[in-house]
């Protein structure tokens, strides 16, 4: 697209470009780039604004689409995020998970001179769509969070979500002990 390239830059693709390419308006190409579904826009039309957009390489700007007022897909995480192996795990199935439905992730790691209240007014932001909080927060600190939230840890009953350590260990003891073991020993920090 000769309109995406400025002395020698590339410029961001615009609707208006894929509208072009494809001969199509720019409200038809805004309104299948948002909702596939359309009803519409005719499958012909459909066709060629997705023909087009592949051909010009177009990614969705979700800064733009954020600030007026659409997902910017991005979640942040906060706490304690890789010192502890309990959140190492936690953090990672959670990642990948939300790598899975297109969501990228800001990790914000407590630390002993960073208060996390502090991360979640940075994360806030940079317009993330939600947060969760992998650490214990009070509740005043949660009171301050604008966006929608949820804590995930080990079992406490103030989290949302909460791993059962207890029945994680029950669960390991009866592993080893129905594989013959029955010197069964637990080491903790």
């Amino acid at each position: 697209c000769k309109s995406c390239y400025i002395k020698g830059f590339f410029m961001a693709v615009t609707l208006k470009d894929i509208a072009a390419k494809a001969q199509v308006s720019r409200p038809a190409v805004s309104l299948f780039l948002n909702d596939p579904d359309t009803l519409h826009v005719s499958a012909e039309n459909k066709r060629r604004i997705q023909k087009a957009a592949a051909e010009l390489n177009y990614s969705p700007n979700y800064a733009t689409r954020s600030l007026r007022g659409g997902a910017s897909m991005t979640i942040g995480i906060v706490g304690g995020l890789f010192s502890v192996p309990v959140h190492d795990a936690i953090n990672n199935a959670l990642m990948h998970e939300l790598w899975r439905h297109g969501y990228q992730v800001l990790l914000g790691q407590s630390t002993h001179n960073r208060k996390e209240s502090s991360i979640y007014a940075d994360l806030e932001a940079r317009n993330v769509d939600a947060m969760i909080i992998t650490s214990s927060a009070s509740e005043a600190e949660k009171a301050k969070i604008s966006v929608p939230y949820i804590s995930v840890t080990h079992n406490q009953s103030k989290f949302d979500v909460a791993v059962d350590m207890e029945y994680g260990g029950y669960l390991a003891g009866r592993h080893l002990i129905e594989h013959g073991h029955s010197r069964i020993a637990y080491v903790s920090s």
